[in-house]
């Protein structure tokens, strides 16, 4: 069962203006995201939500019937013990099916739930819960150490899911299995919890915009801010997968990104509101690993990392060619995708290739080009989503021809991925907010025939001797030469200049730096960009500096620390 077929199969070429100008959000009075995304789908007991498998071999599936039934057990839990109306339960968890389980039964409740990397440290973990103040936390035996190191809240209800033999969903007919050690006497397991639970509930009834989902922000500089999400955040990426992912009826789809992130969740949310099924993995992303995963489950689109696509890419042709794929899309986003990637995606898996752009605070941008188009604009974020309104501001907030280079900027009215606020923040809510439109902070340039091209992060552009120069473009010239495996780019302070650019890389497979290839780089962005462009330090390090969701950490760049 999936969604209305004939909003399916959008992208095709010469369709883009009729749907853009057609195209009107419908929000209902009501909506619940846990109606929205399983209990709609569950009165087909045989269609399936989940494909779970991890690093040690270990296979689950779910049918949305059976999660909607185990979510309401877990809802009625919740409730007994005093989880309420925009009380909030933070999420700390690998990628497991009880974080999904448990995610439904909060909005359920509506509840705002709080996802939380599982590799976070202890810091990172204590920051977080510091300035949401959760009611509840779920999460493994690996969190309930962390937990104990930072001396979790006593208010803090703590539960616990799968024991050292990596099992721990409570069954339909109530059956438990092991759970991890005490943190004092809190932690309930999690079995226990939703045994002899009734698996009946009636989900409050929520407005769309009554807050959902709870997201920090992984940036690479500063400290990490909630942003607040509503329940529309489901209706809104409802049409994301269609205009950005070309979303078939029969499609199935894995996203190699964690849950906890913006972007994980929403491709769960771009595949389950039209009722298709999902896979999870479990595990550090290893691209043989993938290539298997992909083939074992016949996934026909595959949303993942550029770092993770680039691992890919090492790989030799022959082992690519030994799997028997089934994939139509490939969709990289999150930080850089340069042109080449898209084309080696395309040539190598026989699939169409995207370049998916969004933030936690909202999506906007990434209707692909097609047909004639294609060639020239590959590259390009793409254009406005239907029912996303974009522009170009400049630093005083006005709007800038087509062309000019500014500030990319999102209508904040009816667009259902924008976030409510910052949790907590309304100082720093109000600072993005210029009138209607969401500054994104992102420094981009609209093109004649309305294509968005990214230039960088606006605190990432270098002025240089008077020029503003896109790290983003220098970065895409170096890493289109062969002996650059991967390129970052940051202004470090110069008397004379003010700025220079400094490029940091990682050579290629079996290439030597030297003084000869750094006057070639310096030579091939001089020819292919602008003479103020090119990078006059260069430096070649075994591995960039990335935070744990790929970024690269440029403030640790500029700082010098990259070989730290």
């Amino acid at each position: 069962m999936t969604g209305n077929a004939s909003d399916l199969r959008q992208l095709e070429p010469g369709r883009y203006d009729a749907v853009y100008e057609s195209f009107e959000w419908e929000i209902p009075e009501t909506y619940n995201m846990a109606e929205a995304v399983c209990d709609r789908w569950a009165t087909d007991r045989s269609a399936v939500a989940l494909y779970w498998e991890n690093a040690a071999g270990d296979a689950e599936s779910y049918t949305f019937h059976e999660l909607s039934r185990l979510s309401n057990r877990c809802a009625n839990a919740f409730r007994d013990r005093g989880i309420d109306r925009e009380d909030i339960v933070a999420i700390f968890l690998p990628t497991l099916p009880e974080s999904l389980i448990v995610t439904l039964a909060g909005h359920k409740l509506g509840a705002i739930n709080m996802p939380l990397y599982h590799l976070f440290a202890p810091d990172g973990i204590a920051d977080r819960l510091r300035d949401a103040s959760p009611e509840l936390i779920v999460t493994d035996e690996c969190g309930l150490e962390k937990l104990a190191e930072i001396d979790a809240p006593e208010s803090l209800d703590v539960v616990v899911v799968r024991g050292d033999d990596g099992h721990g969903v409570a069954s339909d007919d109530g059956s438990e299995t092991d759970t991890g050690p005490a943190l004092d006497d809190r932690p309930i397991p999690f079995a226990e919890l939703l045994a002899d639970r009734s698996s009946s509930f009636d989900p409050v009834e929520t407005s769309p915009a009554d807050p959902a989902q709870l997201f920090y922000t992984s940036g690479t500089t500063g400290d990490p801010k909630g942003v607040l999400h509503a329940h529309r955040y489901a209706l809104g990426h409802r049409y994301v997968g269609q205009y950005m992912r070309d979303f078939h009826e029969t499609d199935l789809l894995w996203h190699s990104g964690d849950l906890a992130w913006a972007g994980g969740f929403a491709n769960l949310l771009e595949a389950w509101t039209l009722g298709m099924p999902i896979v999870k993995y479990d595990g550090k992303f290893d691209p043989e690993r993938a290539l298997a995963l992909l083939e074992a489950y016949g996934v026909t689109i595959f949303v993942t990392a550029p770092t993770a696509l680039r691992q890919m890419m090492d790989l030799p042709r022959e082992t690519i060619d030994s799997y028997d794929l089934s994939l139509r899309v490939v969709s990289a986003g999150g930080e850089r995708v340069t042109p080449d990637m898209l084309e080696w995606a395309e040539e190598r898996f026989d699939a169409f290739g995207t370049l998916g752009y969004g933030q936690t605070e909202c999506y906007s941008v990434g209707y692909p080009p097609l047909g004639d188009e294609r060639a020239e604009k590959l590259g390009a974020l793409g254009k406005p989503l239907p029912g996303c309104e974009v522009t170009i501001l400049d630093d005083d907030g006005n709007e800038l021809p087509a062309g000019e280079a500014g500030e990319l900027a999102v209508a904040t009215d009816d667009n259902p991925t924008m976030s409510l606020e910052y949790f907590d923040r309304p100082a720093e809510t109000e600072a993005v907010r210029e009138g209607r439109w969401h500054r994104t902070g992102d420094s981009a340039r609209i093109d004649d025939d309305g294509y968005v091209w990214y230039l960088g992060r606006r605190d990432d552009m270098i002025i240089s001797s008077g020029y503003r120069i896109s790290p983003a473009e220098v970065e895409s010239s170096l890493n289109a030469h062969p002996a650059v495996k991967e390129a970052a780019v940051v202004g470090v302070p110069d008397a004379e200049r003010t700025n220079i650019v400094k490029a940091v890389l990682e050579p290629a497979a079996g290439v030597r730096p030297s003084g000869d290839l750094v006057e070639e780089l310096q030579e091939h962005v001089k020819s292919n960009l602008a003479r103020f462009q090119y990078p006059r330090e260069i430096e070649f390090v075994d591995d960039l500096p990335k935070t744990i969701t790929g970024k690269i950490k440029r403030n640790r760049l500029r700082d010098g620390g990259e070989a730290q």
